[in-house]
């Protein structure tokens, strides 16, 4: 797995495309989509997130293959807006 409980990551991937780039804290392991494999539950460190339902709020779960860990040191990180990271 690349993150565990406690981490702080940036969410790489997704369904739709609206996560992306959103920083959040790792939660509970909920469970495993057998596409994908293991699913935590994870919090935003700072704008709402979608779920694959359309719900939005500060929780969603993600999977393990969708998240990269930040460094344990990393300084506040500079939110991103959705456009900006379209463009990059």
């Amino acid at each position: 797995m690349r993150v565990a409980k406690g981490d702080k990551a940036r969410i790489v991937n997704g369904i739709f495309g609206t996560n992306w780039g959103k920083i959040v804290q790792v939660g509970e392991l909920v469970g495993e989509h057998s596409k994908y494999g293991p699913v935590w539950r994870v919090r935003s460190l700072g704008r709402d997130l979608v779920t694959e339902y359309g719900a939005v709020g500060p929780t969603c779960d993600c999977p393990d293959e969708w998240l990269r860990p930040l460094p344990k040191t990393t300084p506040p990180q500079k939110m991103v807006d959705d456009e900006e990271l379209l463009a990059a």
